[in-house]
Parts: structure tokens; C-alpha cells; sequence
């Protein structure tokens, strides 16, 4: 009923959207990357299909972190893929791993599939991710945070730094920021972030 809602373009009732999210929570993997397929033949519009799709990956993240970013892998140029899952999703799945969070997305950026897309902000994607990601590391290992925080240019290094202290998490917490900020070893780098978590 909520798909036929949204091609009809109706507004759902909330026992509709529970019903919608309990069906979910029951879905196995699997059923989950075929919903996701099947919802890119439906008649819905931009902004259903974003909805659908984001309620569907945000089910699959809880499940799999892993996958439910890399199905995304042929879809980063996509005007209607739900950007706002990406970033959070992939540092959730480098919380858990981050080895293989940075290849998949080093390898994303190798391909260029990242820098040009700039979200209603004017950040670009690929910020966003890094900004998340850089929190995740911090934590984690903060030299390596450090490492990839350094590998950007400037300016891109400074936009992270900026997003990052959007977060609530981040600012409502700026003294363990800091305290992790300061076991980076590269004394510039860390000198900079510090000076950023003033």
C-alpha cells in the first residue's frame, strides 16, 4: 500500500508507514538489495524514490553496513539515489571495518565518481564522507585519520575540518575531540585540528 501511495501520490497514514517499516525490519538481506532494484521500476518521483530507497538501505545498514553501501557502488552518479545515507552509512561500516570502508571508497574516488557531485550545501559528497569518516578514525586510530585527513588538498582538508564540527556529536564533545586529535603525530596536522576544535 505505500509503494501504490507513493505512484499515486498520496500521503500515507501511520499505520501504513509502521506496517511499511515493520515489513522491513522482517526482510532478509537479500529481499531487501531486490526491493531496492524493484523500486527503480515503479512510476514514483524523485522524491518518493529517495524515501522508499532510504528506508529500504537505512533497514539493510542495520543488517549489513557493508552492503548496504556498496550496492550503492554503481549508483554514485544517480540524481536520485538518497545521498544523505551515504556518508553516515560508511563510517558506520568503517566502525566496524575500516580497512575495506577506505578501499571501497578509494576506489570509488580513484574513479572519479565522487568529486562532482555537490550536495544542497555546496559540500561536495566526497567531503561529507570524509568528514565521517575522519570522526570514525579519530577514534579508532587517529594517525590514520590524521594520514588521510593530510592526503587532501588544503582547502578540501579545511572543508572537512568545518563539516565536521557541524556535527552535534563532535561539538557537544570537542574535549575528547581533542584529546584523540592529540595522539596524531604529525604536530602541523595536529596543531590545525586542534586549532579547528577551539
Amino acid at each position: 500500500p505505500l509503494f501504490e501511495n507513493s505512484v499515486q501520490n498520496t500521503i500515507p497514514n501511520m499505520r501504513e508507514i509502521t506496517n511499511f517499516h515493520e515489513c522491513l525490519d522482517v526482510m532478509t538481506k537479500e529481499e531487501l538489495v531486490t526491493a531496492l532494484d524493484e523500486i527503480a521500476a515503479l512510476n514514483l518521483s524523485s522524491q518518493s524514490r529517495k524515501m522508499m530507497e532510504l528506508c529500504l538501505l537505512l533497514a539493510l545498514g542495520r543488517k549489513d553496513r557493508a552492503l548496504a553501501v556498496t550496492c550503492l557502488t554503481g549508483r554514485l552518479q544517480d540524481e536520485t539515489m538518497p545521498w544523505t545515507f551515504l556518508p553516515k552509512g560508511l563510517a558506520d561500516w568503517a566502525d566496524k571495518d575500516p580497512t575495506k570502508a577506505m578501499a571501497w571508497l578509494d576506489q570509488q574516488i580513484g574513479a572519479g565518481k565522487l568529486e562532482s557531485k555537490t550536495l544542497d550545501d555546496d559540500r561536495t559528497l566526497r567531503t561529507r564522507i570524509e568528514a565521517h569518516l575522519f570522526q570514525v578514525l579519530l577514534i579508532s586510530d587517529p594517525d590514520t585519520a590524521g594520514r588521510r585527513l593530510s592526503a587532501l588538498p588544503e582547502d578540501q582538508r579545511g572543508e572537512v575540518l568545518s563539516c565536521l564540527l557541524q556535527n552535534p556529536a563532535v561539538w557537544e564533545n570537542k574535549d575528547q575531540a581533542r584529546a584523540h586529535a592529540g595522539k596524531i603525530s604529525d604536530v602541523k596536522l595536529r596543531e590545525q585540528i586542534l586549532k579547528t576544535l577551539d
